[in-house]
């Protein structure tokens, strides 16, 4: 059974046991104390969207420096990116979904929001006018590129033996092609039917 949730909820009714786990997380040393990792899943690409007519560059962390960013609560941007927030060198205005942040981008109340490349085209595609998508771009400089791991959380007992079956599932999946035509068809649309 599968249910929908905000990042935060999803993470912390997993975390305490209520749901076997939650699908698909980078890894961190703090969520390893708590879950048990399957094999990579995806691989990420994060990137920075902003508005078209707002040209916007960076090299380094450090170039974000007094931008308002905008993102998502409880969500990790990677290390580098979350050192930088830790220290205050970056300053993230959090909200709870992807669309909340994409309207704060279209009103110009935050500059840029990072997300994954393919999760934040799929939430335009899906909650936003060809006019509004059409205002909105990314920077082809990655912020991050990572694997996500399903999480099955320790507290449920028989989680460790799950974890091994999804990754042999997973391999399995892989082996016969079907893993690449699940991205395929979800390119394509197909998944929706």
């Amino acid at each position: 059974e599968i249910t929908f949730h905000s990042w935060a909820r999803a993470y912390e009714v997993a975390k305490e046991g209520i749901f076997d786990g939650t699908a698909v997380w980078l890894k961190k040393p703090e969520r390893e104390e708590l879950f048990y990792y399957s094999e990579p899943v995806v691989e990420e690409i994060h990137v920075f969207f902003h508005l078209k007519n707002d040209p916007f560059d960076w090299k380094k962390i450090d170039d974000l420096k007094g931008i308002r960013i905008g993102g998502l609560t409880k969500f990790s941007y990677g290390e580098a990116f979350d050192a930088a927030v830790e220290a205050g060198k970056i300053k993230v205005e959090r909200v709870r979904t992807d669309e909340q942040n994409f309207r704060k981008l279209l009103k110009k109340r935050i500059r840029i929001y990072p997300q994954e490349l393919n999760v934040g085209q799929d939430v335009l595609q899906k909650k936003f006018t060809p006019e509004e998508q059409g205002q909105i771009a990314h920077h082809s400089k990655f912020l991050m590129k990572k694997f996500s791991h399903l999480l099955l959380s320790k507290e449920v007992e028989k989680n460790k033996a799950l974890i091994q079956l999804f990754d042999k599932g997973l391999k399995r999946l892989r082996e016969t092609g079907r893993y690449e035509q699940y991205f395929t068809d979800f390119e394509q649309g197909e998944y929706r039917k």
